[in-house]
C-alpha cells in the first residue's frame, strides 16, 4: 500500500521558501509555487509578507508595524481634537 499524504508540513513550507530564495537570488514570489503550494504555505504561516517573515527571508517588521499605527492612531486623535477645539470657539473649517 503506497503511503500518500495530504499536504505539507510547516517546516517543509520553510524549506521550500528558502530553497526557492537560494536557487531564485531573490524573494520568492507566488507565481514561482503551484497553487496548491501557495495554499499550504498561506494556511501554515499567514499571508505571504508573514510567510518569508516566519521563514526568516524577511526581516521581521512586527514591531515597526506596531510603532507606525500608535503614531498614525495618535495623529487622528490631535486632529480630531483640534477639530472639536475650533467647532468649540466657532471657527470650523
Amino acid at each position: 500500500m503506497e503511503n500518500k499524504r495530504a499536504g505539507y508540513t510547516r517546516e517543509e513550507c520553510c524549506q521550500m521558501l528558502l530553497d526557492a530564495y537560494i536557487s531564485l537570488g531573490r524573494y520568492p514570489k507566488k507565481s514561482d509555487f503551484t497553487p496548491e503550494q501557495v495554499g499550504w504555505i498561506k494556511s501554515y504561516l499567514g499571508p505571504w509578507p508573514r510567510a518569508l517573515e516566519a521563514c526568516g527571508i524577511l526581516p521581521d517588521r512586527s514591531a515597526e508595524r506596531a510603532e507606525a499605527k500608535k503614531h498614525k492612531r495618535i495623529a487622528s486623535k490631535r486632529k480630531m481634537t483640534q477639530y472639536k477645539l475650533a467647532k468649540q470657539n466657532g471657527k470650523t473649517e
